[in-house]
């Protein structure tokens, strides 16, 4: 019976002049796979120019590019030869190392490997040249001293060292399949695009609300202004949310999902819903506004300036915001306001769901104050459980690298309810694989089933293992 295994991808960049050592590399991972990998249910595949490039009219290098950006391993060899400039760098070596680098930064490649031959013998003019830019990068990336870097003498030193290097690698990667409740087979890249999930429904929201906003806005009511009556809708749409109950919320959700994609139906959603669906969304009666903080906006002005029914459906009884992307854009408002305002209070009365998050996510991602704040919540005890939990999962939403410190922080240590969980869930959103090693060690050193539970997802995420859990 076949065995199912997790496929990770090396990808090796090199010139033309390292052919025994690119061979040297495929052997040694060959065996490895075979010996070392296979048996703890890993394989791996080896891609690079000379292999896997097919013919395209964009050229060569996007190709290759493409292979590093989906790598799980980074291995360069260089010899004599720099390489052809490209355009973007100069030599192809280089531009395929320069997107590793980015990758890595981005916590999506585990390791760079660089390995470089002493011996620079040149024959002629034009080896001259090509070993002085080899000397003239060597130096540049030693200066730094980020990456790792191994000078080898010989094809003996190098099969050597890539031996413990790569051994290494995949006893890191069997620790992985060891918290796995099951084999997973990565076969496809997972990673999540943030602007294309969230982005553009915020923008097109906006799009379609400022002007709705603005409308009337030179009448004599006592929201005479878009800022105004934005400002009521927040307020407005905070309350009606804390007065939900769960089972109302859910089915807002699934409102919500049926009116972003029609095709959905009722059929995947379950023969018997059509007949328990209420009708969207609940009908938020007129005492709905007297919980206001501005007392003085009565039913009849309310009714005055929303009658045109684009951002609420009005009734004699009560109102109905028009669609539920609505209420969550809104309430995504108020609570930027009130995080930029270092105001926690109105997040300790209930969580909020993920449509919410994912528009306040984009709303916060370039405020470094907001941020900030987010981050002081995390840490202070003082602040209620339900507080930090907010505070840690929007710093996960928004990928605030910043952060990572002070949720593993919270991870180790923060005793509040739930709160440890969150940190864990912020952890995988972030999606840094250099902070894995020390969340593995935080796994087996855990009790709590549930804190396990949600570091698995995190780690089996951050590599790619499995899709978000999150969304």
């Amino acid at each position: 019976m076949p065995k199912p295994v997790l496929l990770l991808k090396v990808f090796l960049a090199s010139p033309n002049d390292v052919t025994d050592a690119r061979d040297a590399v495929r052997k040694i991972l060959y065996q490895l796979n075979k010996s070392l990998a296979i048996p703890n249910g890993l394989c791996i595949d080896v891609v690079g120019w000379e292999t896997d490039l097919e013919a395209t009219f964009e050229g060569p290098q996007p190709i290759v590019n493409n292979m590093v950006r989906d790598a799980d391993l980074f291995i360069g060899l260089v010899g004599n030869r720099f390489g052809t400039p490209t355009g973007r760098a100069g030599s192809g070596t280089e531009e395929e190392f320069d997107i590793g680098r980015e990758s890595y930064e981005k916590g999506n490649l585990d390791d760079i490997k660089l390995y470089f031959r002493k011996t620079l013998s040149v024959n002629n003019l034009d080896e001259a040249e090509q070993a002085r830019q080899v000397s003239k990068w060597i130096g540049k990336l030693q200066r730094k001293g980020e990456l790792y870097l191994y000078m080898y003498k010989d094809s003996e030193d190098l099969i050597d060292r890539l031996l413990k290097d790569l051994t290494s690698w995949i006893d890191s990667w069997s620790k992985i399949i060891g918290i796995c409740d099951s084999i997973f087979t990565k076969t496809i890249k997972v990673d999540v695009d943030m602007d294309r999930l969230f982005g553009n429904p915020l923008l097109d929201l906006e799009r379609q609300l400022n002007p709705l906003l603005v409308s009337h806005s030179d009448n004599d009511h006592h929201l005479h202004d878009a800022e105004s009556k934005s400002w009521f809708l927040e307020e407005l749409a905070y309350h009606c949310y804390i007065e939900l109950d769960r089972d109302t919320m859910n089915r807002l959700r699934i409102w919500s999902q049926i009116l972003k994609n029609p095709n959905l139906g009722y059929i995947e959603l379950g023969q018997d819903f059509a007949k328990t669906l209420i009708p969207y969304p609940p009908i938020f009666y007129s005492m709905q506004i007297q919980l206001q903080s501005s007392k003085d906006i009565t039913w009849d002005i309310f009714k005055q300036n929303f009658a045109d029914k684009k951002i609420l459906f009005l009734e004699e009884e009560g109102f109905q915001f028009k669609s539920p992307e609505f209420l969550w854009y809104f309430i995504a408002k108020k609570l930027y306001r009130e995080i930029s305002s270092n105001n926690s209070t109105p997040l300790e009365y209930k969580e909020f769901i993920n449509e919410i998050h994912q528009f306040l996510c984009r709303m916060l991602a370039k405020d470094k104050n907001a941020i900030n704040i987010l981050e002081k919540w995390l840490v202070l005890p003082e602040n209620l459980p339900i507080v930090r939990n907010f505070a840690a999962f929007e710093l996960g939403m928004t990928r605030t690298k910043t952060s990572i410190r002070h949720l593993i922080q919270q991870l180790k240590s923060d005793s509040g309810q739930n709160v440890r969980s969150y940190a864990a869930m912020a952890l995988g959103m972030i999606k840094d694989r250099k902070v894995v090693p020390e969340l593995l060690q935080i796994f087996y050193n855990t009790r709590d089933d549930q804190v396990k539970r949600h570091l698995r997802e995190a780690i089996l995420y951050i590599k790619n293992v499995i899709p978000c859990p999150y969304w």
